[in-house]
């Protein structure tokens, strides 16, 4: 078990974050807690892991790294975000999202065009086809937004505007799982940081300026009611999906704020984009997140540490 007080950053080369995420541990805390970059070598599963927390903005690139995260938590070390929910599950998420209270678009997960090698005949069995399209497109409607399960970035999400542009698109998808997703007529788009869920900031976002304008310094673009309930959903949404360092983002229709993604589990932080304001706000509190955390972590969702789990089977 870790026996420092020390908290190991694993990233790739972010500047000017890193160096400012560790300066701001070291530099603002007299409890004797600093941080540093993570040491990876081969790894031994009789290793000992010398941090009480890790900072992860990388794994979910690099499976290397990811096991070693899944190492280190089973060593009782806290792992800002956890490893066993580091990776994208929009469709988990958006119907976690029902559970809970959180409004979102209306939202079906489609299988696969193409099952993937080694399916065929009766694999499959138990999948229903073919889809009942008629149906799916009553209930969703146009225009609809056509995007990956797993997706990030925007990366290969569409705007589909009739059944014959889904198809297209739909024949075009592969072995790949796709949501199709009620199209939200919004007037106000947020994107809102989330830490150690409970720390916020909502983000006036403009999805259509260049990248350099897409996000706006503006505090006065809520009410504080609404501001309220965009901190309240943030939190509780990144609290279900186990995320101490999430975005959630939301489109206001009616001046109601409906959550459109929130998996965004290694936020920009980048003062190029977020803007220097924004970017300073995100390097305190997750400096701060983790500096409570060394003390002070919370239970993990999903997994535990060993010790944790020899406990709970005593």
């Amino acid at each position: 078990m870790p026996k420092s007080r020390v908290v190991g950053i694993l990233a790739g080369k972010e500047d000017p974050l890193i160096g400012d995420l560790i300066e701001t541990i070291n530099g603002t805390n007299d409890s004797g807690i600093t941080a540093e970059l993570c040491n990876v070598s081969e790894l031994d599963i009789d290793m000992e892991i010398p941090y009480s927390v890790i900072i992860d903005r990388i794994s979910h690139v690099f499976p290397y790294y990811l096991q070693y995260t899944k190492h280190a938590l089973l060593e009782g070390t806290y792992i800002i975000n956890n490893p066993f929910r580091f990776y994208v599950d929009k469709y988990f998420g958006y119907t976690a999202s029902r559970e809970i209270g959180v409004p979102v678009p209306d939202t079906i997960l489609l299988p696969p065009k193409n099952p993937g090698k080694g399916f065929g005949g009766d694999s499959l069995q138990n999948l229903v086809f073919p889809l009942d399209w008629k149906s799916i497109t009553e209930k969703i409607g146009f225009p609809a937004f056509f995007k990956p399960a797993d997706g990030w970035g925007w990366r290969d999400v569409y705007k589909v505007h009739d059944f014959g542009e889904l198809m297209y698109r739909y024949d075009q998808s592969g072995d790949n799982l796709m949501l199709l997703q009620e199209a939200i007529d919004y007037d106000h788009y947020v994107r809102c940081l989330c830490l150690g869920r409970k720390y916020t900031m909502p983000i006036k976002y403009q999805t259509d300026a260049p990248f350099h304008e897409q996000y706006v310094i503006d505090h006065q673009h809520l009410t504080p009611e609404q501001g309220s309930r965009v901190h309240n959903y943030a939190v509780a949404l990144s609290d279900v999906l186990d995320f101490d360092m999430n975005v959630c983002e939301f489109a206001f229709r009616d001046g109601e704020p409906i959550a459109i993604d929130f998996t965004n589990m290694v936020p920009d932080m980048q003062p190029e984009s977020i803007r220097w304001h924004y970017y300073e706000w995100a390097v305190v509190h997750l400096a701060k997140v983790a500096i409570e955390y060394v003390d002070n972590p919370p239970e993990p969702g999903v997994w535990k540490s060993a010790e944790r789990l020899f406990a709970m089977q005593r």
